[in-house]
């Protein structure tokens, strides 16, 4: 996500709380009956540049406006702005956003936050009525793909394009099921190629999963769990697992897509959303996200190794049918935990009201 900085001096505009899933999904539970149309601060322009606030604007919006939405998509910047401009108030002030901010800025005294979690809720909702059963009898005969892997959205041509054409270098993507959109070897070249693949990356068209997936995860889920049942595993990649450094998202689509089904999960993703799946109880082995000391290569290779090492195993009809039943209680066990889960966070989210402190109820 290597946007542009620019600077944003427009007033921010009043609405719901966002999730950008308005279309088909039902608005978050609580927070619009509660407190209505609220200054949106969003971080970033999807697609094309991260926002720095004019600090005027900035100011003149906590100062009128004791509470507001934060869309996600922040880095550090952007969240030790917010909080520079409220540690200059002294009237207590409420945050409402996506997720927990687990990051190392200093949140001053006078705020409070709800996190609403909220594609999570909406996901787990649209899962919970759309009626798919759980598929048990995961032989490996009746398996005609290795792995799904979803790297289709063309606002996202960074890591998810360098994965698929290391696998492919690799001779992975033989029976993988994956999605991508026209991709260009010269676009995703490594400013530090350590193992000389640069030369040999190769164009790669764009391609769906068995049919176009439109921009709609209630009609993409049950197709895309459909697919799932004809895989070994899935790869469960978040874009933000490649970055060194914080970004402020939840979990989505994503992390939830694998878990409505009874298809392994290889989950890679940043730390704070492996930190909140958890949180949850689900259970799964993240292969982590980017560390400090790593290049945006060796993070790659790491992941590919991983991936590699388990299509290797779906090519052993013996080991992988062993490990396909080793897998099965605790996809049992994600499965029935994602149907229930916008259930847990609508609970949540009333008992986060319900504990705001005295000054907070009425802001």
């Amino acid at each position: 996500m290597a946007f542009e900085n620019k600077l944003f001096a427009e007033k921010f505009s009043f609405g719901s709380f966002p999730t950008d899933w308005g279309e088909w999904a039902e608005p978050v539970p609580y927070i619009h009956d509660k407190f209505g149309d609220r200054p949106q601060l969003r971080p970033i322009k999807w697609g094309k540049h991260r926002w720095t606030w004019d600090e005027k604007v900035l100011d003149e919006t906590v100062k009128t406006n004791p509470v507001i939405y934060l869309a996600e998509g922040s880095n550090i910047e952007n969240i030790n702005q917010l909080f520079r401009a409220y540690a200059r108030l002294n009237e207590p002030r409420l945050i409402i956003t996506e997720s927990k901010i687990r990051c190392t800025a200093e949140v001053p005294a006078n705020v409070n936050f709800i996190y609403v979690n909220g594609h999570a809720w909406q996901f787990s909702k649209m899962f919970d009525q759309s009626g798919i059963r759980p598929r048990y009898d995961r032989n490996v005969r009746n398996l005609s793909h290795t792995f799904l892997m979803m790297a289709a959205n063309p606002l996202r041509k960074y890591e998810g394009p360098k994965i698929l054409m290391m696998l492919e270098a690799l001779g992975a993507l033989k029976d993988a099921l994956y999605s991508c959109p026209d991709l260009l070897s010269v676009e995703s070249q490594y400013i530090k190629d350590d193992i000389g693949i640069n030369l040999h990356m190769k164009n790669m068209k764009q391609r769906h999963i068995g049919e176009y997936l439109t921009y709609n995860h209630r009609k993409n889920l049950p197709i895309i769990s459909k697919h799932l049942n004809h895989c070994h595993f899935h790869v469960a990649r978040s874009p933000q697992a490649i970055y060194d450094h914080y970004w402020h998202w939840g979990v989505d689509e994503k992390h939830l897509q694998g878990y409505a089904s009874m298809t392994p999960v290889l989950p890679i993703w940043a730390d704070p959303e492996a930190e909140q799946m958890g949180e949850w109880g689900f259970r799964f082995n993240n292969i982590r996200g980017r560390s400090r000391d790593e290049s945006e290569q060796e993070t790659i290779i790491r992941w590919c190794r991983e991936i590699l090492f388990h299509v290797q195993i779906a090519r052993n009809q013996e080991w992988s049918q062993s490990w396909q039943d080793l897998q099965s209680q605790n996809a049992s066990h994600n499965f029935a935990l994602l149907k229930k889960l916008h259930h847990v966070i609508k609970k949540d989210i009333e008992k986060q009201i319900d504990e705001l402190p005295n000054e907070f109820k009425n802001v």
